[in-house]
């Protein structure tokens, strides 16, 4: 280990052994808030230790993606390969993309294939909050993870209002919501062409010489959202939603030639939420995905490639919360069945097609133990049937967690054990640029964390703080190997430590302005055997992340500023190549005259063209107007 894995060893059991009052009820972002739900689903605060809520809706968000939106939460860092609406995952924790779960008003967003969600495909305009789970995933959510969970809630209703928006990119959005008696409508019609200029290096950056200003459309996106909703009486509600993501992608060797890959999806929900003395929802929820991907001039992989994939799905989930004498029992019991189809015209793949069955059950008891304590054990098990697979697959996941309150404070502990099923893609193969292993087991992991949370007020105004610490130990992790052609086979060799503390939060420093801050430290270990230099650190990860948010009004001026910092890491897991500190500053003003709201922001303002993914850089500096009107 080094010397920061030493320190970060030696400061977890400090604060592990420390910690002895925090609180319940608090915001440590300027758009994140701690707090008990209050909604009639079970509290996501209890079987959770790190549970955070970011409430949207602010005019500061003008042109912001919803990575960047996560990244205000400590210990989420948002991988994506450059520019707006580009292909965006999220780690939570140091944990891969596809170990993060990811849910669209309590339904599982994605599809069988590839199990790290594109956040891109999930637009800002409706959504009223996101949950973000960092260590426990609650009963209440029908999926465990190895990674936390994000649960998207879009709105009920946000009024009638229309608003248009451009950048200095010539990206363009135009979006709108109506809400009239128990209907909502809203939609969402975005193009991103990103055509900005960037540094190229030729894939020499030890030569300099060669460097050169490149203009390209990097990533050019189309995306088109619909969202209706409608309340047939006080204890049914339906929900109808369409999305389309068109995205080209550019290859790393800035060849003119691009590769495309579209995405639709159109799912319905109907939901019987029936409340007296026990809380029961039941969801029936369908779910039809197609995607075509289309590399005529072999841009990117090893051939020219031409997939075509549908998916069709059906999913029923039954949630109850009882009171009993000891407290609350939450149940929850999830039934899903998926079928793909997979044509190729060229490429590697061959045809396949094949289904998949889920039955995922939760049940997690609350007792409360005073008034002031309360232990949460709960149980999940999770039964899967492939159709292309020769056995089924059984996991068993457990958790106990602890909360205690005080005056001002209160203290949660939570150790867990959690696990991932390999997606189709690891199983079956993809696009020819990997190859299947249908003998993959499922990534497991053993996770303990601690918290401490405190309100207090500072010159008479109120403000809070948060500390807390987590070990994981993850095992059978999925990694992904290349030959001497450059085709991929995965395989259950990765172990790796992971450990980290989180630091937030907030202050008002007068009745207009308020100030939020968060600190995360992470040390992780690639302890599988692989090679390399710095300790074997995970690539993609960086050691130190810390956000400032600084939000003030004046008269009739909104004014609001953002620092995110991101420091060291590795692309690789040799550790040969470093990836470069980014500083991201963002600036936003916005007032409101009459119903009409006048919004201006600028994002990475010191133009910083960071590449998360090695070889696709970010935008530069970008302005971002929107008009908004309320009808």
């Amino acid at each position: 280990m080094t010397i920061v894995g030493s320190r970060m060893r030696s400061i977890l059991l400090l604060t592990f052994i420390c910690l002895n009052s925090t609180v319940s009820a608090e915001t440590l972002e300027t758009i994140v808030v701690e707090t008990e739900a209050d909604y009639s689903l079970p509290d996501p605060s209890l079987g959770s230790t790190s549970y955070s809520r970011i409430e949207m809706g602010q005019t500061k968000l003008v042109g912001a993606q919803i990575g960047e939106v996560l990244q205000a939460i400590p210990s989420a860092q948002t991988i994506s390969t450059g520019a707006d609406d580009a292909y965006t995952t999220v780690q939570i924790r140091g944990s891969n993309s596809s170990q993060v779960a990811v849910f669209v008003d309590g339904e599982p967003f994605g599809d069988l294939r590839n199990q790290s969600v594109n956040l891109s495909q999930i637009n800002l305009s409706d959504i009223e909050y996101i949950d973000v789970y960092r260590s426990n995933v609650p009963a209440q959510l029908s999926k465990g993870s190895i990674g936390g969970a994000i649960d998207i809630r879009t709105s009920t209703g946000l009024g009638n209002w229309a608003s248009i928006a451009a950048n200095n990119h010539h990206g363009k959005t135009v979006a709108g919501g109506f809400a009239v008696d128990n209907h909502t409508f809203s939609f969402e019609l975005k193009s991103s062409p990103n055509d900005f200029i960037y540094r190229f290096d030729n894939r020499t950056p030890l030569n300099s010489d060669d460097d050169r200003d490149v203009k390209r459309k990097s990533a050019d996106a189309q995306r088109q959202h619909w969202l209706y909703k409608t309340k047939v009486n006080d204890d049914i509600s339906l929900q109808f939603g369409f999305d389309r993501h068109d995205q080209s992608l550019p290859n790393v060797f800035n060849q003119t030639t691009f590769a495309s890959l579209f995405k639709e999806r159109f799912n319905v929900t109907a939901t019987y939420d029936n409340a007296d003395d026990t809380v029961t929802q039941q969801k029936l929820a369908l779910v039809s995905s197609s995607s075509h991907y289309l590399d005529e001039n072999s841009a990117i992989g090893l051939a020219e490639q031409d997939e075509k994939t549908k998916t069709n799905g059906i999913r029923y989930n039954l949630l109850k919360e009882f009171e009993n004498r000891h407290g609350l029992l939450t149940l929850n019991q999830s039934i899903q069945y998926q079928d793909f189809e997979i044509t190729v015209e060229k490429g590697f793949s061959k045809e396949r097609s094949g289904s998949r069955t889920e039955v995922d059950t939760a049940l997690e008891q609350t007792f409360f133990v005073s008034d002031t304590l309360s232990v949460t054990p709960q149980l999940r098990t999770s039964y899967i049937n492939d159709s292309l697979a020769e056995t089924n697959r059984l996991n068993h996941s457990a958790s106990f967690g602890l909360r205690k309150d005080f005056e001002a404070s209160s203290v949660m502990a939570n150790i867990s054990t959690g696990f991932k099923t390999p997606g189709f893609d690891d199983l079956y193969g993809d696009y020819g640029l990997w190859v299947g292993n249908s003998d993959l087991v499922d990534e497991r992991s053993l996770t303990a964390d601690l918290r401490w949370d405190r309100t207090f007020e500072l010159n008479s105004l109120p403000a809070s703080f948060s500390i807390g610490g987590y070990v994981t130990e993850a095992d059978d992790l999925i990694v992904t190997t290349y030959d001497s052609r450059g085709i991929g086979h995965p395989d259950n060799i990765g172990q790796a430590t992971l450990m980290g503390i989180e630091a937030s939060g907030d202050v008002e420093l007068s009745e207009h302005t308020a100030v939020s801050a968060n600190l995360t430290l992470l040390s992780t270990e690639n302890t599988s055997g692989v090679i390399g230099t710095d300790d074997a650190l995970l690539p993609n990860r960086a050691p130190m992340t810390a956000n400032l948010n600084v939000s003030s009004r004046i008269k009739e001026w909104d004014l609001h500023a953002s620092i995110q910092y991101q420091s060291g890491g590795y692309y690789d897991s040799a550790n040969l190549l470093p990836i470069e500190d980014n500083t991201n500053l963002s600036l936003a003003v916005s007032r409101q005259f009459g119903q009409t709201n006048f919004s201006i922001r600028g994002k990475n303002l010191l133009d910083q063209q960071a590449q998360a993914i090695n070889g696709f850089p970010a935008p530069g500096r970008q302005l971002t107007l929107q008009i908004k009107h309320q009808f």
